[in-house]
């Protein structure tokens, strides 16, 4: 419990904000009596030890995201500003396609004549 102590709450105890300075101190203290004097089964110890990992996850995973942020804005900004690379070596159709005309010039009545040479 000692270790857990040292490791995991100290850095959740020293994340939290506070207006008091002793709120801090007294979180810490108040830790480490828990540990000299309950066992590992303790409620109240599983929920601080469960909220300190917890706040280690959260943390790792705001790191990653704020990173992935970074990279997505500079290829924006870098990668992406420019037409040529957005581009690429991609060039427009040397010719346009044309679209077959409609039968009837109806598109609905072709469609209701393709429904009934399908079967449907």
């Amino acid at each position: 419990m000692q270790k857990v102590l040292d490791t995991l709450m100290s850095k959740f105890g020293d994340a939290l904000d506070s207006k008091d300075a002793g709120t801090k101190e007294k979180l810490l203290s108040g830790m480490q009596r828990l540990v000299e004097n309950s066992a590992e089964q303790n409620g109240v110890w599983r929920i601080m030890v469960s909220a300190s990992q917890l706040y280690e996850t959260q943390s790792h995973e705001l790191d990653q995201l704020r990173i992935e942020n970074n990279e997505l804005k500079e290829r924006v900004n870098g990668t992406f500003s420019m037409e040529a690379s957005r581009v690429g070596d991609k060039r427009k159709a040397d010719e346009d396609l044309e679209r077959p005309a409609a039968i009837s010039g109806d598109i609905w009545s072709d469609f209701a004549v393709a429904f009934r040479e399908e079967g449907m």
